[in-house]
């Protein structure tokens, strides 16, 4: 929650820096490709909370993940 926070106010400060200069290509490419960003990450953190409660890893997976683990 405290990241969606931080996004929000990056893409209010993202909004005023390119909005208070005149209109040119580069900053506009340039809020397209964060604002692009920002909306995916958010999205995938909705999707991420979702899925989290209702894939519960198995004893073996556990096993594995612990062995890959110690492999590494």
């Amino acid at each position: 929650v405290i990241s969606l926070f931080a996004d929000i106010a990056r893409l209010i400060s993202l909004i005023n820096v390119n909005f208070a200069i005149y209109f040119s290509a580069i900053p506009m490419t340039c809020f397209f490709l964060t604002s692009l960003v920002l909306t995916f990450g958010l999205f995938h953190r909705f999707y991420e909370s979702m899925i989290r409660g209702y894939e519960k890893p198995t004893v073996q997976e556990l096993s594995v993940n612990k062995k890959q683990f110690s492999e590494a």
